[in-house]
């Protein structure tokens, strides 16, 4: 369902503003020294254009850079300018203190601990 609803919002985006959600925020997520990590790729993006929040299990991240620059001619323009963010469900059980982040090489990496969710407890009944 996620891939054909996030075609068809492409295609919508594509026709109608001639860009696609796609080239946005790529990510891995992976399992690492139990820890889990979100690798995404952030080309041209300064740290200080980055903002992180985390609400209701969800991490928000945002990304406010300024607008393509006036009086530039583009052969070829496929990366995107301005402002979009992207949102990854987490869970409850974080809090901010517990992801770590950094960017290097242009790729935004979150690393934050594996939550154990909690075991069923059989209660008897006297």
């Amino acid at each position: 369902m996620y891939y054909t609803t996030r075609n068809s919002l492409n295609s919508l985006l594509n026709e109608a503003f001639g860009y696609e959600t796609t080239n946005m925020m790529r990510s891995d997520i992976k399992k690492e020294d139990g820890n889990y990590v979100v690798e995404i790729e952030m080309p041209g993006v300064k740290k200080e254009e980055i903002s992180l929040s985390l609400e209701k299990g969800y991490l928000n991240v945002a990304v406010k850079q300024a607008k393509k620059q006036e009086g530039v001619e583009y052969v070829l323009n496929e990366r995107i300018k301005g402002e979009y963010s992207r949102n990854y469900y987490l869970g409850d059980g974080f809090v901010e203190e517990d992801i770590r982040a950094s960017l290097s090489d242009g790729i935004l990496r979150l690393v934050f601990p594996q939550v154990k969710k909690a075991e069923k407890k059989v209660i008897s009944i006297d």
